[in-house]
Formats: C-alpha cells, sequence, structure tokens
C-alpha cells in the first residue's frame, strides 16, 4: 500500500514540535507540569531528564538544555531520618512527605524536591530507605535556539504568563500547534 504524499506531509506538521521563527531565532516551549522526571546525582548537581514513561521526541529539548539544580542532597537527607517515624507505617502511608526542599536549575527555575519513606528498586542507593520526587514549581521554559543551540532561556512562572506565550504564538495550553480543521488550513 503507497501512503498518499498528503497524507506524510499531514503526519510530518503533526509531529513537529511547537515552535515559532522570530526574528532572533528559533522559539520553543518545553512543558514540564505534568512531566516525570528522572535524576541523577553529580556531587551537589543534579542531572535532570525525562521519566522513562515520557515520549523521547518532546523531551529531547529538555536534555538538551541540561537543566541540573544544586541540591544539598545531605542536608535533605538528615532532614528526612530525624523526621522519619520510628516505627513501620502503613504502606499507604508511603507516599506522604517527610522532608522537602527547593532547589534553583541554572535557568533560575525553582524545583521543589520532596523525599517520602519507601525507596524501591528504581531509587538511587544514596537515597535508601527514602524515595524522592523532582518536580517543577513552574509551568515551563520558553526556549530560543540560534544555530540548532540553546541561546536563550525564559522561566514562565506561572499559567497566566504560560498561557500569554502560548496564546502569542499560535500554540495550545501545553505548548503544542493547534490542530487546524479542514483542508484549507494546510495552505495558509
Amino acid at each position: 500500500m503507497r501512503i498518499p504524499a498528503l497524507a506524510v506531509c499531514l503526519l510530518a506538521l503533526c509531529s513537529a514540535p511547537a515552535s515559532a521563527q522570530d526574528e532572533g531565532g528559533e522559539t520553543q516551549l518545553v512543558w514540564l507540569s505534568t512531566r516525570t522526571f528522572a535524576f541523577e546525582r553529580i556531587g551537589q548537581f543534579t542531572a535532570l531528564r525525562c521519566g522513562p514513561d515520557e515520549p523521547r521526541a518532546a523531551c529531547a529539548l529538555f536534555d538538551r538544555m541540561d537543566v541540573s539544580p544544586q541540591i544539598d542532597w545531605d542536608a535533605l537527607l538528615d532532614k528526612a531520618r530525624r523526621a522519619a517515624p520510628k516505627k513501620k507505617v502503613k504502606t499507604e502511608d508511603l507516599a506522604a512527605p517527610i522532608a522537602s526542599a527547593y532547589a534553583v536549575d541554572r535557568y533560575n527555575g525553582p524545583w521543589k524536591v520532596v523525599l517520602s519513606a519507601g525507596g524501591g528498586r528504581d531509587t538511587p542507593q544514596f537515597l535508601l530507605p527514602f524515595a524522592a520526587r523532582v518536580t517543577p514549581d513552574f509551568p515551563g521554559y520558553r526556549v530560543t535556539l540560534r544555530a540548532d543551540a540553546v541561546s536563550e532561556v525564559e522561566i514562565l512562572r506561572d499559567a497566566a504568563q504560560w498561557q500569554a506565550v502560548c496564546k502569542s504564538l499560535g500554540l495550545d495550553e501545553y505548548g503544542r500547534k493547534k490542530k487546524r480543521k479542514g483542508l484549507g488550513k494546510l495552505f495558509e
């Protein structure tokens, strides 16, 4: 079976990342609020990348940005050890936060780190017996690319700022290209 050229063009348009071309370079939005993140401790730095269940195409730019907040893991673990229950807890209580802290990434984006009881098999050795969750405290980034390299990053601090940028770039509320209706929209 042969795929018509129009279908191939439609598929390419639908799978392209959300971006807009401006006078200074290509602008892309990186949505973070509903994503999961994996992390690796490298001294005081924490290398963040998209979690294993996230689509690779959506996370390629985030992984290239090399977001690495400085988290004082030793202080956070000490705080968790002092606050941890001294007796066994019910399994439904394992997700309750024991200790938390804020960290700032290299672009001044605020991230929240939460430790809870019950580190599993995917938990890094230095965190045991706790589990950690690293989440952004902002909706996402506005990234400007020049020569296919990250040249400028702006933190979009709240939902209103995110929505305003999405609207100005003609994107939906998640920073993706809006779905167009009808064949006439293909030729705009």
